[in-house]
């Protein structure tokens, strides 16, 4: 780990990320298009965001074309998820899509590899539940 007096100066870095995009670290700037993700925090004071996973059902085997059913939820299937890494900030829940420097375009489904989080799926054995509910 690098010690206080060699570490880059912030405000050297901010300046740097924002003379990429032809602009300047001042307020009201545009944080999210110079990389940041912008967290603003819920009325309870806490910082929230979300991470988002594409369940892979069935593997067409082609990073570069979406299968059909390849990243379906399945009716009755159980899924057990578990999280092995986290990697960065997710998208923030910002109401605001400058907040986000990498938003989701939901028109564009993709096979990226910018990876925020490294999850397991375990599809469990599909079996007869019952659920005793009264109403």
């Amino acid at each position: 780990m690098e010690d206080a007096a060699n570490a880059p100066n912030a405000d050297e870095s901010l300046k740097a990320a924002f003379d990429q995009i032809g602009a300047t670290p001042a307020n009201g700037a545009d944080f999210g298009r110079a990389g940041f993700t912008v967290l603003s925090s819920n009325g309870s004071g806490d910082y929230e965001m979300y991470y988002c996973y594409w369940n892979r059902h069935n593997d067409n085997s082609d990073p570069n074309l979406m299968g059909p059913m390849e990243f379906a939820v399945v009716r009755n299937n159980v899924y057990k998820l578990t999280v092995n890494k986290i990697n960065g900030y997710g998208h923030p829940t910002s109401s605001d899509p400058k907040d986000d420097p990498d938003p989701l375009d939901p028109n564009n489904p993709d096979e990226r590899n910018d990876l925020y989080i490294e999850v397991t799926v375990e599809v469990r054995p599909w079996v007869v539940r019952i659920n005793d509910i009264e109403f």
